[in-house]
């Protein structure tokens, strides 16, 4: 999923076993989402695994983010630039580089 600007509210979903040849299997851009309730799991990314979120002020709470991996940074989640992780159980991530669980910045 793909969010360029916006305000999205994500919640209640399994999102599994997607995968992304860029940044992030939920993808925020600019976004001030809200994504909460969802389990996130086994998905693929260059950064941000299960989710990517940059320059917005995106409130990421109450998810099961497990077993999300990135062949660079942010295996679970890359946030970058503004945004809120919080409540969320982060367990079995991995990245090639760096940040595992969270890469975050900004």
């Amino acid at each position: 999923m793909f969010v360029d600007f916006g305000f999205p509210t994500i919640a209640n979903n399994a999102i599994a076993r997607n995968t992304a040849s860029s940044d992030g299997v939920l993808c925020l851009m600019s976004a001030c989402a809200l994504v909460s309730n969802n389990t996130i799991t086994e998905n693929e990314a260059s950064s941000g695994g299960g989710i990517f979120a940059l320059r917005g002020v995106s409130l990421i709470t109450r998810n099961t983010i497990v077993g999300n991996s990135a062949s660079r940074v942010g295996g679970a989640a890359g946030i970058y630039f503004g945004g809120t992780a919080t409540n969320n159980t982060i367990t079995g991530n991995c990245a090639a580089e760096d940040g595992g669980g969270l890469a975050l910045s900004g």
